[in-house]
């Protein structure tokens, strides 16, 4: 035990030569005379990959930390699987992250990390196991990184983007498409989606107080829907999100 805030130690399986090192944190805050300075919503996007072996899409995330300094995440990764996690954030505004995944044959690792109560991220590891999966069947470990931000839920009159009116670009990129699905629109003050093209047959909506995205469209060459969604990251004013297609994610960009 170093200190009264966090313990170190390691563990090592009998009879094995394996070991790994622990590190955890005391939960410090209790919501009331100790209020923890990262209470909020946030957003986060979690990294995609170029190699057809991996997402190319990025997976995303809704957070909330509560007074008490419980942080709750509900997201989705880039090969379409949903999760949800709690976790406690420490004196030294890091919070440990484990999901399992895949009937527990795969997991999401990392430690986020906030700076300056504003923002929030690190290195997330991710596993999947081999399966029969017509998308991402021979399985994966890697390292991507997770990048989010608070979220401040629009005042009236103001969209996602903090803004009274956004005109904003959209593009759908990779996923098995033979070309980038691109669109201009414009979100209003009420977070109402205006201006959309009728050749892509395109709906989109926002949840401002999440700060969630969903749309569906349609690819043009094969003439078959393609459903994504995303986050808003407010601190970068864009937007960050994945579609499936028949053998890979693809990419979703929403940007000034």
């Amino acid at each position: 035990m170093q200190g009264a805030d966090y313990l170190t130690g390691t563990v090592q399986a009998s009879g094995q030569s394996w070991s790994a090192d622990v590190l955890g944190y005391r939960a410090v805050f209790n919501g009331r005379s100790s209020l923890c300075p990262q209470t909020g919503r946030y957003t986060l996007a979690i990294g995609g990959s170029n190699s057809l072996a991996l997402p190319g899409g990025s997976g995303y995330a809704t957070c909330q930390v509560s007074p008490a300094g419980r942080l709750t995440l509900a997201g989705s990764l880039a090969d379409g699987t949903r999760f949800t996690r709690a976790a406690w954030v420490s004196e030294q505004a890091v919070c440990p992250l484990y999901v399992q995944l895949y009937s527990g044959k795969g997991s999401l690792v990392s430690w986020l990390a906030f700076t300056n109560n504003q923002t929030l991220g690190g290195e997330l590891a991710w596993s999947r196991p081999t399966t029969k999966a017509k998308r991402y069947g021979a399985g994966f470990a890697w390292i991507t990184q997770a990048v989010g931000a608070r979220y401040l839920p629009p005042a009236n009159g103001t969209n996602a983007f903090g803004t009274t009116g956004s005109s904003l670009n959209l593009s759908l990129t990779g996923g098995d498409l033979k070309q980038t699905l691109a669109a201009q629109f414009t979100l209003n003050g009420k977070n109402q989606v205006k201006d959309l093209p009728t050749a892509l047959k395109l709906r989109l909506s926002f949840n401002a107080g999440s700060g969630r995205f969903q749309g569906r469209t349609v690819d043009p060459d094969t003439h078959k829907g393609v459903a994504f969604s995303g986050v808003v990251l407010q601190n970068q004013t864009n937007g960050w999100g994945y579609f499936l297609g028949s053998t890979n994610s693809g990419q979703v960009l929403l940007s000034p």
